[in-house]
């Protein structure tokens, strides 16, 4: 009995020691794999994505710029030429009195 007993605790200890080389063998191959995964995508991220952020981000510069230059030549100056004439119009139709007999003029023939 003592035999058998020596026996299984051998059978036992040898198991154990191939179960842990096995583990730390496919921690090492889930270790190496992540870390070359890890490596294609930065790869990846560097060579495909990496351009098309700076283009895209380039382009929404130039947008802006381009957005800035036309409200600044543009429609400033159409906005302060229609509302020189709004004033204009305004101060006439108030100097002369002929916005007023117009307005009533319309509700009379509406």
């Amino acid at each position: 009995m003592e035999n058998a007993r020596d026996i299984v605790i051998i059978i036992w200890g040898v198991m154990s020691i191939l179960t842990l080389v096995v583990v730390l063998l496919i921690a090492l191959f889930i270790g190496l794999s992540v870390k070359n995964l890890v490596t294609t995508v930065n790869d990846l991220i560097n060579t495909s994505i990496k351009p098309v952020v700076e283009s895209t981000q380039q382009s929404v510069t130039n947008v802006t710029g381009t957005t800035q230059f036309i409200g600044d030549t543009i429609v400033s100056p159409i906005i302060r030429v229609i509302s020189i004439i709004a004033g204009v119009r305004r101060f006439l139709g108030v100097f002369t009195g002929l916005s007023n007999r117009l307005r009533g003029a319309g509700r009379k023939a509406a």
